[in-house]
């Protein structure tokens, strides 16, 4: 008799579980891309967030920075953010990732950083993309350099509008 009464409260338990199951099946099936961007927004914050009007935001990272990351011929880059940055400055290591011959620099600049002055190829990125926006043939230097994130400066983000409140930051374009 006791064998009968936990083999129905096992079935009973295991339809109350697949019930649960079904419905947050549905439940997650029905919100979809929102779900999915609030996940990414919060536990990977380089990857942004596409909001409704098509803008898409990215919240600071707990350096007090923001990393946004960008396809590069079809690549992904992680940048960091500096809108101090003349141009795109990827690091060796990215450019190389991005499919950029390194051989095929179009002479060098000089840029003034807050460590000083550093020496850069400059090269010309067919293809820059975040989530939905694309811009294509984008000023960039490679920095001869190491340099632990590649810089994602003002040569891409003049193409957009962009504004910085509560610890997120919001591109977007007319």
């Amino acid at each position: 008799m006791a064998s009968n009464v936990n083999s129905m409260n096992a079935a009973k338990n295991l339809v109350i579980w697949l019930l649960i199951i079904v419905i947050t099946a549905m439940f997650i099936d029905s919100q979809g891309d929102k779900l999915s961007n609030r996940f990414l927004s919060t536990f990977l914050p380089y990857k942004g967030r596409v909001q409704d009007g098509g803008s898409i935001e990215f919240t600071k990272s707990y350096d007090g920075h923001f990393y946004i990351q960008a396809q590069v011929n079809d690549r992904n880059i992680t940048f960091l953010l500096d809108t101090g940055a003349t141009d795109i400055v990827l690091s060796q290591k990215d450019a190389l990732h991005a499919g950029i011959n390194l051989q095929n620099i179009q002479g060098f600049k000089i840029y003034e950083t807050a460590k000083g002055q550093i020496k850069a190829g400059v090269v010309h990125i067919p293809q820059v993309k975040i989530g939905k926006f694309l811009i294509n043939d984008v000023q960039a230097s490679v920095n001869i350099h190491s340099m632990s994130h590649s810089l994602l400066g003002m040569s891409f983000l003049r193409y957009f509008h962009f504004t910085i409140r509560d610890n997120k930051l919001i591109l977007y374009r007319d």
